[in-house]
């Protein structure tokens, strides 16, 4: 079963990533950053590519009769992206989709009306579920358009780190399909059976993983800080449960707290958006280095390993672990040359976790495959 897709906003292709890993095939991309171009052209060298979105259905015509040489019809199987969120979230100003950069969801939109694509995912931040006046009018504005251009409609918000990636990333997606919703809702469910409410596993433990630039016990607005902040996995190979003192010669440990990551497009701690305040854990040696110092204290009242000081950035390569992506997905140009840190943290904090991109590319093609046998 084939599934070709047209990409909007394509970025540098973390969805693209899941997808393909899903067996769905991206025919068009469409990018205008001149970087994340580069980067596109690398590794899909073989995909038509635009850099307007306005572009985007004549481009789509003249591919389709690439194609399908003959056919008149403009039809697509999917289209999907995730459309600029600066206006919608919580760290900007709040636009919404009157904003210049979220509005270009209309030319979205423009595109699912002129191809008519079987299929659409909708990637953007959490912040949707209360942009616009009254507080979620800009979702129910897109469900409403998706609707009226004849989709059954389903909308989740899905975490990062039940996808296997040591960060905590909550995105929301809509999932537009044939019939009712039915469809789109069997996207995105989360689970295939079961019942009831299971037992509580214990008390959660919010200190194992947070951010310094706000705390993970909340802002005192029932969200926390779980929409524009990254964390990182606490120590490893810590003996500290069960009553065990963890030991310092026998365990690999890592500064359990998380500090501020740049998330570029996606979320906006750094104020010139070039991810120089992208930070992580001390290193492993620096630490156990620093052990020895007079006057370090190298446990704290829980017994997690810290440092405090010595403090260093994310790499980039560490940056593009934490999405899923291939290391030094962003580095290179298509002609080899090495692209600049500040515009790779950019272009990692403006991206698609792929494994969650590749959980959703799976069931779509799942559902897919049972309405089309």
């Amino acid at each position: 079963m084939a599934v070709k897709a047209i990409s909007l906003f394509s970025g540098v292709g973390g969805f693209e990533q899941g997808f393909e890993r899903a067996g769905i095939e991206t025919v068009l991309q469409a990018e205008k950053d001149p970087w994340c171009l580069e980067v596109l052209a690398r590794h899909w060298p073989q995909t038509e590519r635009v850099s307007d979105v306005g572009c985007v259905s004549h481009a789509a015509v003249e591919l389709q009769e690439q194609l399908r040489p003959g056919s008149r019809s403009r039809d697509v199987d999917l289209v999907y992206g995730g459309f600029p969120c600066q206006d919608i979230s919580v760290a900007g100003g709040r636009a919404g989709l009157r904003g210049e950069r979220s509005g270009l969801w209309f030319e979205f939109a423009r595109v699912l009306e002129e191809l008519r694509p079987r299929w659409c995912v909708i990637e953007n931040v959490a912040g949707l579920l209360s942009s616009g006046s009254p507080p979620g009018a800009d979702l129910g504005l897109i469900l409403d358009t998706l609707v009226k251009l004849g989709y059954g409609v389903a909308w989740r918000t899905l975490d990062a780190q039940y996808a296997g990636v040591p960060q905590r990333r909550r995105r929301v997606f809509i999932v537009g399909g044939p019939g009712d919703g039915t469809c789109a809702a069997a996207v995105l469910a989360v689970g295939e059976g079961g019942g009831g409410h299971p037992a509580a596993s214990g008390t959660p433990r919010e200190e194992l993983a947070y951010s310094l630039a706000a705390s993970a016990r909340g802002t005192g607005d029932g969200h926390g800080n779980a929409w524009n902040s990254t964390y990182i996995a606490n120590p490893l190979g810590s003996h500290a449960e069960g009553g065990q003192r963890n030991d310092l010669d026998n365990d690999t440990y890592v500064v359990t707290s998380a500090v501020t990551a740049s998330a570029g497009h996606h979320g906006h701690s750094s104020p010139r958006g070039d991810g120089s305040d992208n930070l992580v854990m001390t290193d492993v040696a620096y630490a156990l280095a620093a052990r020895n110092a007079k006057g370090v204290s190298l446990l704290d009242s829980q017994d997690n390993f810290v440092v405090n000081a010595g403090v260093r950035r994310l790499t980039p390569r560490e940056c593009e672990r934490l999405m899923g992506w291939p290391e030094d997905h962003t580095r290179w140009t298509v002609g080899g040359r090495e692209i600049a840190d500040s515009h790779r943290y950019r272009m990692v904090g403006n991206g698609v976790v792929a494994p969650v991109a590749e959980w959703i590319g799976h069931r779509l093609m799942r559902v897919e495959g049972l309405l089309t046998t």
